[in-house]
């Protein structure tokens, strides 16, 4: 997949390239359509609980990397996988942590529904 940022929409866009296209072609394409910063990207999709919508993050081969081991390991110990940036020097990290949450077990009781109002 690739993504460029299109300065007049203030955005960027993703897309994938057909098997056709060169890299020289498609730089030369870019130029002609207006894209700046055209590159190779990973895109992981994710939903945001607060917000209560979907969001779209744009991964390094890296961050893509570390993003897998926290996959594996929330896959291995369930809990919430958490998402943030930092920002370092002139860059902006994605960073993926696991938060395990403990799970608490209820002790279910027979009875009526109403004797416990």
């Amino acid at each position: 997949m690739y993504g460029a940022w299109v300065p007049e929409l203030k955005s960027s866009i993703y897309f994938e390239l057909s098997p056709k296209g060169e890299k020289d072609e498609f730089s030369e394409l870019s130029e002609a359509e207006g894209l700046k910063r055209v590159r190779e990207v990973i895109i992981l999709k994710a939903y945001d609980w607060f917000r209560e919508r979907e969001g779209v993050i744009e991964l390094s081969e890296e961050e893509f990397e570390q993003f897998e081991q926290v996959y594996t390991e929330f896959l291995q110990k369930c809990g919430e996988i958490q998402y943030s940036r930092k920002k370092v020097g002139r860059k902006t990290e994605n960073l993926f942590e696991l938060k395990e949450k403990p799970f608490i077990v209820n002790e279910v009781r027979k009875g009526f529904f109403s004797e416990k109002l």
